[in-house]
């Protein structure tokens, strides 16, 4: 019996979530699996629960739940933390909670653990030898600084997805001041400026790193015209690729520092030969992978659990 933590089951785009094909895989194998969000979590008695609907029926086309039941948390197999950022209130008191359980005894994939210690964009700074020329700051004089060595450049917020908030930026600007400050204030006092990559047009390929090895097969993600974000959620395009001899070594090389914390399932980000990101919360791309490279990432992630 599996248990997985999402976003509001009923919204979960089924075409393409990570987590649907990840509970279609394990229904098939035979398992029984189950669906919560974090606020279904709670304890009773010293005893873990959830209040969790039952998955009928998951495919690229439906997810069916059946009604809500009380679910002891120490009778499951493993609990896949599935849910997206932001990484706000609500989120923490999950993981503090998943943590308890891992203490327990109870596995959690990925670790909770890890998921409080690392933030995805910090993470990337454990292997600064692949990443581009990065800052991390509040300071707008910084920004200014940085852009006289970078006249293109990238902000990021640290704790959003899919391309939220991201923006281009060729000059500094009255108006690109009041973007970094308002990003600054709706995304935690911290932004990332990177200089730009023009890589980025041939594609933002997200790797997979399966029990700490990266997954042969890959898809880059093309910006729609108009735009430099790879990102699907921002309309980009996937293309089906092989991994490159050197994905291939940093995956190797960040799949032991994650094996390490107990991260199993991971997507890293790379434009040409420079990491972007680590993305470990609730990785994507599995089943644009299978589509478009005909291997399954998800049986290689659950036959070696």
């Amino acid at each position: 019996m599996y248990l997985f933590i999402t976003d509001n089951p009923e919204q979960l785009k089924t075409y393409k979530d990570t987590s649907v094909f990840m509970m279609e895989e394990l229904i098939a194998a035979g398992n029984q699996v189950f669906c919560c969000e974090p606020k279904d979590l709670f304890i009773k008695n010293n005893t873990f629960y959830a209040k969790a609907s039952i998955v009928e029926h998951a495919n690229v086309e439906q997810l069916i739940l059946g009604a809500h039941q009380e679910l002891s948390c120490i009778d499951t197999e493993a609990v896949f933390m599935r849910k997206d950022p932001p990484i706000d209130a609500s989120y923490l008191n999950c993981l503090y909670m998943l943590n308890m359980m891992k203490r327990l005894g109870i596995r959690v994939i990925n670790d909770p653990e890890a998921l409080l210690g690392f933030n995805e964009k910090f993470l990337a700074f454990e292997f600064n030898e692949y990443m581009p020329q990065t800052i991390v700051t509040s300071d707008i004089n910084q920004l200014h600084a940085f852009q006289a060595q970078h006249p293109v450049m990238i902000l990021k917020p640290l704790n959003a997805m899919g391309g939220e908030s991201i923006h281009k930026f060729e000059d500094i600007t009255e108006k690109e001041e009041a973007i970094f400050m308002q990003v600054l204030k709706d995304h935690g006092g911290l932004v990332m400026l990177q200089e730009f990559l023009p890589d980025i047009f041939d594609g933002d390929y997200r790797i997979l790193i399966i029990n700490g090895k990266p997954f042969p097969k890959t898809i880059a993600r093309i910006p729609k015209e108009g735009s430099f974000k790879g990102n699907l959620a921002a309309g980009g395009t996937a293309v089906g690729k092989e991994l490159t001899a050197f994905q291939e070594e940093v995956g190797n090389k960040i799949g032991k520092f994650l094996m390490q914390h107990g991260i199993n399932f991971c997507g890293i980000d790379m434009i040409g030969e420079y990491l972007t990101e680590v993305n470990i919360t609730s990785p994507t791309g599995a089943r644009e992978i299978f589509e478009f490279g005909g291997e399954n990432p998800i049986k290689a992630l659950l036959e070696n659990l």
